[in-house]
């Protein structure tokens, strides 16, 4: 809100005006959580003059703005914390916490000398992993996952998990679910490929279909030591041509 200050000159009578805009009150914000793309409603006093909004580190695009009330949308980097309202009369903090969305930003099981994640990431049951990445610390709990099976994970700060690969664990992304939302890797962890059956028993030039886990980067398919063309169809689905010459005996698929 706009006030008027008025002063008073000594010489000449005569009266000079000028205009100050009041600090910015937020008194609540609306949801308390959520994903970025989130409508968020600030509500309060003296917005009027408004020229930027804060979601915790995140700076948010405004979509509406009266003296009373805010509304914008979360940004893609926004971290948990409280909101921030800058005007031209100054800026406030929200009392209450927003908690954002999880964010993952790189994941490894090892690293090189220079500190470089080792790609691609690769796992077996029982070995450590470290994700990184924002927003990763909830209340509510937090759960992670590597595929569709869930791993103990614990949120060592709001911006790394440490975790355990667990024998039950395939070729997959890894996920993390908060209860604001979830985030999830565009790349793999990769497991030893696994077979578990395959039909039926062929000639050469026939196809063979094998069932398993993590077939997914699946790079070499051998008949004995004759290597096979191939398809993976799924993550639990490779079909390979037995090759001419192939022997009786040993198939082995390996990424």
């Amino acid at each position: 809100m706009m006030q008027r200050l008025w002063l008073l000159l000594a010489v000449g009578w005569s009266v000079m005006s000028t205009a100050f805009a009041a600090f910015p009150v937020i008194t609540g914000i609306s949801p308390l959580k959520g994903p970025a793309g989130t409508l968020l409603t600030i509500s309060g006093q003296n917005f009027t003059g408004l020229t930027q909004v804060q979601v915790g580190q995140g700076r948010a695009t405004v979509q509406s703005v009266s003296a009373t009330l805010i509304r914008i949308i979360v940004p893609p980097d926004a971290t948990t914390g409280p909101i921030q309202v800058v005007t031209t009369g100054g800026d406030a903090i929200s009392a209450q916490t927003y908690q954002a969305a999880p964010r993952i930003t790189r994941i490894y099981t090892e690293l090189d000398l220079f500190g470089q994640v080792v790609s691609p990431v690769k796992g077996v049951p029982g070995q450590p992993i470290t994700i990184e990445g924002f927003n990763f610390s909830d209340p509510a709990g937090m759960a992670v996952y590597v595929g569709t099976v869930q791993i103990p994970g614990t949120a060592s700060a709001d911006t790394q998990i440490l975790g355990t690969l667990v024998t039950t664990a395939q070729t997959g992304p890894i996920s993390v679910v908060t209860s604001a939302g979830t985030a999830t890797t565009t790349s793999n962890v990769y497991f030893n490929p696994r077979i578990t059956s395959f039909t039926p028993k062929a000639a050469v030039g026939d196809t063979v279909t094998f069932s398993g886990t993590s077939f997914t980067g699946v790079s070499t398919v051998l008949f004995g030591t004759v290597p096979a063309t191939f398809t993976v169809v799924a993550n639990t689905n490779l079909q390979a041509v037995v090759p001419a010459a192939a022997p009786d005996g040993k198939v082995s698929i390996s990424a």
